[in-house]
């Protein structure tokens, strides 16, 4: 029961958020995606795996309902019973207007695509998205009248839309980019952070001290 209620938590948080990024722009639906992959992946990652890879041969008919069912394997009836889970999930979470623009997808991750598709463009708008944020990773520096907490505020909003275009970089990655968008003054600060693979929070220190 108590797992029960859980999910129907996380539900409700899903759908009152979902609700909230779908009335204002494509970037608060990454937010929201974000969201729902912690929520999701904090459940059962093959949740995930289902939104984003399918349920392989199952035949489904346009309510997600199979078939076949009784002549599943084993394997093939756990496959069905997630695919379940994750598409209730993701129905319950959809404003009505969202859902009838994709009431004629059978599976999780033919709605789930739809709703990315609407939100955040097709293929190639991603890719250019995704190029526009690599650009600006690349780029990003400290200016000069800026606090610690705010550029930081700064490069975790740019590493999450990195992240939702799977355009991610390792922790060492991002220890280096900070250092080196530092001001001239206060590298000083923070030599040797690199070469130590120093947590970012810690050099962030180091470098306000």
């Amino acid at each position: 029961m108590g797992k029960v209620l859980l999910a129907l938590a996380l539900v409700v948080e899903l759908l009152f958020n979902l609700i909230t990024a779908l009335s204002t722009t494509a970037k608060m639906f990454s937010w929201w995606k974000t969201k729902m992959y912690s929520h999701i992946i904090g459940m059962d990652e093959e949740l995930w795996d289902i939104l984003e890879k399918g349920v392989g041969n199952l035949r489904l008919d346009e309510e997600g309902i199979a078939l076949d069912r009784r002549a599943h394997t084993a394997e093939q009836k756990k496959l069905y019973k997630k695919h379940h889970l994750i598409r209730g999930i993701l129905v319950a979470a959809l404003p009505h207007k969202e859902y009838l623009k994709m009431s004629d997808k059978s599976t999780a991750k033919a709605m789930f695509t739809s709703l990315c598709s609407n939100y955040e463009g097709n293929k190639k708008v991603r890719e250019a998205k995704a190029t526009m944020l690599v650009h600006q990773y690349e780029l990003f520096r400290m200016k000069e009248d800026e606090s610690i907490e705010t550029m930081y505020s700064r490069f975790q909003t740019l590493v999450s839309g990195l992240q939702i275009l799977k355009k991610s970089y390792v922790a060492s990655d991002h220890v280096n980019k900070i250092l080196r968008s530092l001001p001239v003054k206060w590298r000083p600060k923070v030599t040797g952070s690199e070469e130590r693979s120093e947590p970012i929070k810690q050099v962030l220190k180091k470098a306000e001290s």
